[in-house]
């Protein structure tokens, strides 16, 4: 069923203040808005780098240098060359003829503000001046006013209010040859100076400068599947390779960058960021230890079937090249469907008028998916399809879909969350596949989007576990969705093994389960184990595989009951380090269906966390 077109809620007329409310309740946070200030890095420029903060592999990295003039429109600034330094060394030079005209200052207050929203809601979750957390310091109602005057000042920036003959602002790639700098070492870092050479409004050479630091994490481990170094499915050894991607990653198409290299897309106002086309995304991707990842442009910024398919064909290209596979996909505005539970989100608000939306990721389809439009507010216009309509036609095409950020997170806020409870049959009746359980750049431990799947299992639904950073910048370290391919690693191949859930999240450990009826067949995570229907109980026997990559940290082994109102921690496992396969024998009740996950965390910094796919008991 088609959605009809509404007109949303003008600049969140349910849960907007005043600004005069908005300037007495900023008044009480003088240190926050003061640490958010981008600061300057010479009299005319404000200056900041765009680039992985972390990678696995010292190779060349590509990233930009953003360069703001604030000054008042009547004056100019022109760029004239780019220097990179390391200690004494010039490491990397490039001439540049850019001409920056002032602002007033308005771009800054945007960026500013960026800084003080939820991060789900800026889409901020690298390169911040502020914890992630900082947007708890304002009450809700004065963090909607903050979101209020951002789409304000927005709209005044893409009219062009008060700007010069030239942008404020202009990104100038920049190429770091980390082989040459980094030590091959995980934890080796290196900081490098970043000088503009410039002439000021009055022509006088000058010069600003910022740095740039970037560290070396341990690589992945990789560990064969458990037990014993193999599992099996019915009929077919599995002999293959672990895969680590990302299922949720926008270029700069899905952003508001009025003066950036992509198209702008009004919808997305709030997000201004980085000028990443899927190559140089394929980049930094390489240089994060990624196997693969997923171009989710948003549907409504992506209007027509001629503008997916020339994302598709910039993907299948880069394909051929080699190196890190993209995933052909979007992320699809849908219509909440059905009755609804839990509490209504923000974007709910304001398209209220038409029940309300949410975003799953579809993956591996082969044609358009129309879901709003690019106008401002055009997440909420026709065309909108019901969410069982959206999964429908994604299976269809042999793609696979998943419900993105899907609840309320105590870190992030929830701007758009999924309400339509009563809409996922999970797997068994042909509808989503899992959910997003780790979304951005922090985890929610057990609680926020872990919970939200956990309950849902436990009302009976099979629901993998899958993880996105939700970038629209830069690649960043997460949680990684870490995939068992067989046997190469193949868009149909990696396609197979996310749609059986063969595979767990991490940033840092490896953690991977199978499970048997004792002396039977080992069914890896994701699977079905079959007991025999009716009273009595069936052993089994639960390995859990694992490598803490040079930590110490522990492991927990939980079991849910389909019906029952929590999990139960059968099995936890301390100062548990090196590598190895840690076994568990329960005796699974036959008259109701089960499943059974790992959960494992090492200190560190940042702390490294893993979640498994759990493997289901199905009485049969």
């Amino acid at each position: 069923m088609i959605r009809h077109p509404i007109l949303p809620l003008l600049l969140f007329a349910l849960c907007s203040v005043s600004r005069a409310q908005a300037a007495e309740t900023q008044s009480e946070h003088t240190a926050l808005e003061a640490a958010a200030e981008w600061p300057a890095a010479s009299p005319d420029l404000r200056l900041r780098v765009w680039a992985p903060e972390q990678v696995r592999r010292a190779r060349s990295l590509a990233g930009h240098l953003e360069i703001y003039h604030d000054g008042p429109p009547t004056s100019r600034v022109e760029i004239e060359s780019l220097e990179i330094r390391c200690g004494e060394d010039r490491v990397w030079r490039r001439p540049c003829a850019l001409v920056l005209h002032g602002d007033g200052g308005l771009y800054g207050e945007i960026d500013r503000l960026l800084e003080l929203v939820p991060p789900a809601t800026s889409k901020r979750f690298a390169h911040r001046r502020l914890p992630l957390d900082a947007h708890r310091a304002d009450p809700p109602a004065a963090r909607a006013a903050r979101i209020d005057e951002l789409r304000l000042l927005s709209a005044d920036l893409a009219r062009g209010k008060g700007l010069g003959a030239s942008p404020p602002t202009g990104l100038v790639p920049i190429e770091l040859d980390l082989a040459a700098l980094l030590e091959p070492r995980p934890g080796a870092s290196a900081t490098f100076r970043i000088e503009v050479h410039y002439r000021d409004s009055a022509g006088r050479p000058a010069r600003a400068a910022t740095s740039h630091s970037i560290s070396l994490l341990p690589p992945f481990s990789r560990l064969p599947l458990p037990a014993g170094g193999r599992a099996e499915l019915p009929g077919a050894e599995l002999a293959g390779a672990w895969a680590a991607g990302d299922l949720h990653v926008h270029d700069c198409k899905d952003e508001a960058g009025f003066w950036r290299g992509c198209p702008t897309c009004q919808a997305e106002s709030l997000n201004w960021g980085d000028e990443n086309s899927l190559r140089r995304l394929k980049n930094q991707y390489a240089a994060l230890g990624a196997d693969w990842f997923s171009s989710t442009s948003h549907s409504y910024c992506l209007e027509s079937s001629s503008e997916y398919d020339a994302v598709a064909a910039d993907a299948a290209a880069l394909n051929a090249e080699g190196g890190v596979l993209i995933v052909p996909g979007t992320e699809l505005t849908s219509g909440e469907s059905g009755p609804r539970s839990g509490c209504p989100d923000l974007n709910d608000i304001i398209c209220a008028l038409d029940g309300g939306v949410n975003h799953i990721g579809a993956h591996f389809i082969t044609s358009w998916k129309a879901g709003g439009t690019d106008l401002g507010g055009g997440y909420c216009y026709h065309p909108i399809y019901e969410l069982l309509d959206n999964i429908a036609a994604i299976r269809a095409e042999g793609g696979f879909s998943l419900m993105n950020h899907p609840c309320h997170d105590p870190v992030f806020g929830g701007a758009l969350t999924s309400n339509s409870d009563f809409a996922l049959t999970g797997v068994r009746e042909d509808g989503l596949y899992g959910a997003e359980i780790w979304s951005g750049s922090l985890t929610s431990g057990q609680d926020g989007h872990v919970a939200w799947w956990v309950d849902r299992m436990l009302d009976g639904l099979k629901l993998y576990a899958y993880s996105g950073s939700d970038t629209h910048d830069d690649a960043f370290d997460h949680g990684w969705n870490h995939v068992y391919v067989w046997p190469t690693l193949t868009l149909s191949n990696l396609s197979r093994s996310l749609q059986m859930g063969l595979s767990y999240i991490s940033n840092h450990q490896y953690l991977a389960l199978a499970g048997r009826l004792v002396g039977g067949t080992w069914i890896p995570m994701g699977g079905d184990i079959s007991v025999p229907l009716g009273g009595g109980e069936s052993p089994l026997e639960i390995v859990i595989g694992y490598d803490m990559n040079g930590r110490t940290g522990s492991v927990d082994l939980y079991r849910g009951q389909v019906g029952d109102a929590a999990e139960q921690r059968l099995a936890t496992f301390d100062d548990i380090t090196g590598s190895g396969y840690l076994f568990v024998s329960d005796d699974a009740p036959n008259e109701r269906g089960s499943y059974y996950r790992a959960y494992s965390v090492a200190p560190g910094s940042p702390k490294g966390v893993a979640y498994s796919n759990p493997v289901w008991v199905e009485p049969r």
